[in-house]
């Protein structure tokens, strides 16, 4: 009786040793790659630097396995500021002050298309020879010029100015404008609304409009007109009546 009760005791010890191996062999399999990794590193005498690298090693097959592509991210972010900055170099700014010395000063501020709201101020030289004709450009929406008593001389040869943009405002003052000469307005060839203040225009000749040849709005206030010479088309010639 005594050596089945043994008998038994013994067989269920067995079980039990069996059972618990089965437990710890299924845990040795349940290691993850970083485990494993670091594992080896710590019996191979490695430092904790390389077992860093073999965490963002595994880190960086996980982002690869995600359809991450860290480069071709920042290849593309590149590229679009990049592009971003280039816009805002193509960005004109809107408004400008330029103070001009000459006539060569003064053609380059009025044939720039870098601002579309402009004041001219006149200084240097008192006077200012014409050189060639001034053609507006035509990104210029708004104009004023003040000549500061400057006077502009055509040296018999030359017209001083043509306005192309017919939705343009300009206002000139305080201008002197001698001796231009052209077939279609002696001094200005106008396609915008023109105002001049306080200006005058003295021996000026053309085949019409000694001074100004008008094709649409302008405003005349203050200003003297002295011995121009339209042929039969007079100092103004008003082409649409205005």
């Amino acid at each position: 009786m005594n050596q089945k009760k043994i008998n038994i005791f013994l067989v269920i010890l067995i079980l039990i040793l069996i059972s618990l191996n089965a437990i710890s062999a299924s845990n040795d399999t349940e290691f993850n790659a970083n485990d494993l990794a670091m594992s080896d590193i710590l019996q191979s005498g490695n430092s904790i630097s390389d077992i860093s690298d073999v965490q963002k090693g595994v880190n960086y097959n996980s982002n690869t396995d995600n359809g991450i592509d860290t480069d071709a991210n920042k290849i593309i972010d590149k590229d679009i500021s990049s592009n971003i900055t280039k816009k805002d170099k193509n960005i004109k700014t809107e408004s400008k002050t330029i103070k001009v010395n000459n006539y060569g000063e003064l053609h380059a501020a009025l044939t720039d298309d870098s601002y579309s709201n402009l004041t001219i101020e006149l200084q240097g030289d008192k006077k200012y020879t014409i050189t060639e004709r001034i053609d507006i450009d035509y990104n210029i929406r708004t104009l004023n010029i003040n000549a500061n008593n400057r006077i502009i001389d055509g040296v018999h040869k030359y017209s001083f100015i043509k306005t192309q943009n017919e939705f343009s405002r300009i206002n000139i003052s305080n201008i002197q404008v001698i001796n231009c000469n052209d077939s279609l307005g002696a001094v200005i060839y106008n396609r915008a609304f023109l105002t001049i203040v306080n200006s005058s225009f003295i021996n000026n000749t053309a085949t019409e409009g000694g001074v100004i040849y008008n094709y649409k709005s302008l405003t005349i206030d203050n200003c003297t007109f002295e011995n121009n010479n339209g042929g039969s088309r007079g100092g103004l010639y008003p082409v649409t009546g205005h």
